[in-house]
């Protein structure tokens, strides 16, 4: 009897800190259905304006294309698409656009078209970060989405490599392609990190 007792306080217990947390941050109960349509709706929509094909998105790499892998740091430092061209992949979550503005400003100076990706067609990291970059310039309007994602750069056996992301948002006059130390610190690959196919 006494252990059917402490759990019901433990449910209670755990029932008021829950309500007292939701009630703090200001959340619902129930999800609004016509909030979570209509979000489905917009990722739909970006999906079919600014998605890319297999073929486009090599096209995009060849041509110097900047890549940003939006998922979570820890899988992105697990393994991410190699690329040989500067700057390296890039990652940056859709909550963390604020913390990244000034790197997010130098791949504006660059000039070069813009590519994210996420995990996979189930994933929708892609599409906020793209929705959280056009809220903060407009610039980022003409960036595209490879949608297959992580999943689709395995499939594809396009090359991997692991680590976390080095590029910062220091600007040098020196040519990153020439391998100087300056390049280098900007995030310029190093030939340290080992470039495989799945």
């Amino acid at each position: 009897m006494r252990s059917v007792l402490r759990i019901a306080l433990l449910l209670a217990i755990s029932s008021l800190a829950a309500t007292g947390w939701v009630s703090y941050r200001g959340l619902k109960w129930i999800p609004d259905a016509q909030s979570i349509l209509a979000r489905k709706a917009e990722i739909a929509s970006v999906r079919k304006d600014r998605g890319i094909s297999l073929e486009k998105f090599k096209e995009m790499i060849a041509q110097g294309a900047i890549v940003i892998d939006a998922r979570p740091r820890s899988e992105f430092v697990k393994s991410h698409l190699a690329i040989e061209s500067y700057p390296p992949v890039l990652n940056i979550e859709p909550n963390d656009v604020q913390n990244n503005q000034g790197r997010l400003e130098t791949l504006l100076q660059l000039g070069q078209p813009i590519v994210l990706y996420c995990t996979s067609s189930e994933c929708d990291l892609a599409e906020e970060l793209y929705a959280n970059l056009n809220a903060m310039d407009a610039s980022f309007a003409d960036a595209v989405i490879y949608v297959p994602g992580w999943d689709g750069i395995l499939k594809a056996k396009l090359p991997v490599t692991s680590g976390p992301d080095t590029f910062t948002a220091a600007v040098d006059s020196a040519d990153p392609a020439d391998g100087s130390a300056a390049s280098q610190a900007q995030g310029e690959p190093d030939g340290g990190a080992d470039t495989t196919n799945p």
